[in-house]
Protein backbone atom coordinates (compact mmCIF):
# COMPACT_ATOMS: atom_id res chain seq x y z
CA UNK A 1 0.00 0.00 0.00
CA UNK A 2 1.52 3.37 -0.98
CA UNK A 3 1.93 6.04 1.68
CA UNK A 4 -0.88 8.55 2.10
CA UNK A 5 -0.50 11.94 0.47
CA UNK A 6 1.35 14.38 2.70
CA UNK A 7 3.32 11.74 4.62
CA UNK A 8 7.08 11.58 4.20
CA UNK A 9 8.53 8.63 2.30
CA UNK A 10 11.15 6.70 4.29
CA UNK A 11 13.21 4.29 2.18
CA UNK A 12 15.07 1.31 3.67
CA UNK A 13 18.52 1.21 2.10
CA UNK A 14 20.15 -0.89 4.81
CA UNK A 15 21.23 -3.76 2.55
CA UNK A 16 24.55 -3.74 0.68
CA UNK A 17 22.90 -3.46 -2.75
CA UNK A 18 22.52 0.29 -2.21
CA UNK A 19 26.30 0.91 -1.86
CA UNK A 20 28.92 1.15 -4.57
CA UNK A 21 32.65 1.77 -4.13
CA UNK A 22 32.50 4.07 -7.19
CA UNK A 23 31.24 7.60 -6.47
CA UNK A 24 29.00 8.94 -9.26
CA UNK A 25 26.79 12.06 -9.63
CA UNK A 26 23.34 11.74 -8.04
CA UNK A 27 20.58 11.44 -10.63
CA UNK A 28 18.52 14.03 -8.73
CA UNK A 29 20.95 16.73 -7.49
CA UNK A 30 24.21 16.11 -9.36
CA UNK A 31 26.43 15.87 -6.26
CA UNK A 32 28.61 12.77 -6.03
CA UNK A 33 27.43 9.77 -4.01
CA UNK A 34 28.32 6.14 -3.44
CA UNK A 35 24.66 5.22 -2.87
CA UNK A 36 22.49 3.54 -5.50
CA UNK A 37 18.70 3.50 -5.78
CA UNK A 38 16.56 0.41 -6.46
CA UNK A 39 17.34 0.66 -10.20
CA UNK A 40 21.10 0.80 -9.53
CA UNK A 41 21.32 4.49 -10.45
CA UNK A 42 23.42 6.84 -8.26
CA UNK A 43 21.19 8.71 -5.80
CA UNK A 44 21.35 10.13 -2.30
CA UNK A 45 18.78 8.53 0.00
CA UNK A 46 17.26 11.91 0.89
CA UNK A 47 17.06 12.87 -2.80
CA UNK A 48 15.30 9.59 -3.64
CA UNK A 49 12.90 10.07 -0.72
CA UNK A 50 12.05 13.59 -1.88
CA UNK A 51 11.55 12.32 -5.44
CA UNK A 52 9.26 9.50 -4.24
CA UNK A 53 7.17 11.81 -2.00
CA UNK A 54 3.53 11.18 -2.91
CA UNK A 55 2.39 14.59 -1.66
CA UNK A 56 0.72 16.32 -4.60
CA UNK A 57 2.01 19.74 -5.56
CA UNK A 58 -0.44 22.55 -5.01
CA UNK A 59 -1.80 23.76 -8.32
CA UNK A 60 -1.64 27.41 -7.31
CA UNK A 61 1.93 27.21 -6.01
CA UNK A 62 4.74 27.99 -8.45
CA UNK A 63 7.35 25.30 -9.08
CA UNK A 64 10.29 25.70 -6.69
CA UNK A 65 13.44 27.19 -8.13
CA UNK A 66 16.58 25.04 -7.79
CA UNK A 67 18.64 26.25 -4.86
CA UNK A 68 22.02 27.74 -5.64
CA UNK A 69 24.67 25.49 -4.11
CA UNK A 70 27.81 27.59 -3.74
CA UNK A 71 29.00 25.41 -0.85
CA UNK A 72 29.10 22.19 -2.90
CA UNK A 73 31.76 21.47 -5.47
CA UNK A 74 30.52 19.94 -8.69
CA UNK A 75 32.04 16.67 -9.83
CA UNK A 76 35.01 17.18 -12.13
CA UNK A 77 35.11 14.78 -15.07
CA UNK A 78 38.15 12.88 -16.28
CA UNK A 79 39.55 14.49 -19.43
CA UNK A 80 40.05 11.06 -21.04
CA UNK A 81 36.96 8.95 -20.29
CA UNK A 82 34.43 11.36 -18.73
CA UNK A 83 34.10 9.42 -15.45
CA UNK A 84 34.18 11.45 -12.19
CA UNK A 85 37.74 12.52 -11.50
CA UNK A 86 39.16 11.13 -8.29
CA UNK A 87 42.85 11.94 -8.68
CA UNK A 88 44.15 15.40 -7.81
CA UNK A 89 43.99 17.70 -10.87
CA UNK A 90 47.27 18.10 -12.70
CA UNK A 91 48.36 20.92 -14.99
CA UNK A 92 47.06 18.94 -17.98
CA UNK A 93 43.59 18.23 -16.48
CA UNK A 94 41.75 16.00 -14.01
CA UNK A 95 41.71 12.21 -14.23
CA UNK A 96 39.74 9.28 -12.82
CA UNK A 97 41.57 6.64 -10.81
CA UNK A 98 42.06 4.39 -13.86
CA UNK A 99 43.27 7.05 -16.31
CA UNK A 100 45.56 8.64 -13.70
CA UNK A 101 47.71 5.49 -13.87
CA UNK A 102 48.78 6.30 -17.44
Amino acid sequence: MPPAAGTAVMLDWSDRAHWSPLARPCRHCGRVTNLRDDEGEPAHKVCAERHADPAPARRDAPAPEPAARRDVERAVECVICGEPATAAPRTDGAYCATCALF
